[in-house]
């Protein structure tokens, strides 16, 4: 038996829900009437879509930060995003949260390396984060 998937409305981006399984939805696609999972990009550090925000301009957007705005509303000033076991790509809400950059920090060391030998988590700078909070706005 599959888990069911958990759906809560992006905060100002009203026509996107983000969902428990780390995937973002467009409401109510026309051709199906179902919520449809958005294409991802990886950027080569995490996974972004292209959406539309409420005055339907064209606007990136990381994956786990819609997740986060949706499950866990905006950060506190001085936060940032951490996925808690140190994988980039995985964007479900019990593995994300805000905090600041010395627990990324920490994470980073602690996991290090998946086993096959790729790095987990590629090192952001301060720079990059708020650089990117600044872009989305949030």
């Amino acid at each position: 038996m599959s888990k069911e998937i958990i759906k809560k409305k992006v905060p100002g981006f009203p026509a996107y829900l983000a969902g428990s399984d780390g995937r973002v939805y467009s409401l109510n696609s026309r051709a199906t009437n179902e919520d449809k999972a958005l294409k991802v990009v990886d950027n080569g550090r995490y996974l972004g879509a292209v959406i539309m925000d409420k005055d339907r301009k064209k606007k990136r957007m990381l994956v786990h930060r819609m997740v986060l705005l949706a499950f866990k509303g905006k950060p506190k000033k001085g936060q940032v995003s951490v996925h808690l076991n140190g994988n980039c790509y995985d964007n479900r809400p019990e593995n994300l949260e805000w905090n600041t950059m010395q627990k990324v920090s920490k994470i980073s060391r602690e996991y290090g390396k998946l086993s096959n030998g790729t790095s987990v988590m590629k090192p952001v700078s301060y720079t990059h984060l708020r650089a990117h909070e600044t872009m989305t706005g949030i």
